[in-house]
């Protein structure tokens, strides 16, 4: 009702995301941004995660959207086998 997107999800392996005028466009698979941000703080000024921050900016030039939130999942917990024992 509001006119703006709620919540949607963007291919993970999605290339050539465009980062601004000074960055040029990310050449590697979007999921690989976030730990490009974390890399380089300095590209991406302005949020405690710079990996966030990257991403927000990147899809946001994407979409043509601003992003004003994000949520973070950690799905470490898929790397212990044993939760799909039962």
């Amino acid at each position: 009702s509001t006119g703006r997107a709620a919540a949607f999800g963007i291919p993970r392996n999605l290339v050539e995301v465009p980062l601004g005028p000074e960055l040029g466009r990310f050449k590697e698979p979007l999921n690989h941004l976030y730990r490009f941000g974390v890399s380089r703080p300095e590209l991406f000024p302005g949020g405690r995660d710079a990996g966030a921050t990257a991403l927000k900016q990147g899809i946001s030039r994407l979409l043509g959207l601003r992003l004003d939130y994000y949520a973070l999942v950690d799905l470490a917990g898929f790397e212990d086998q044993d939760i799909f024992a039962h």
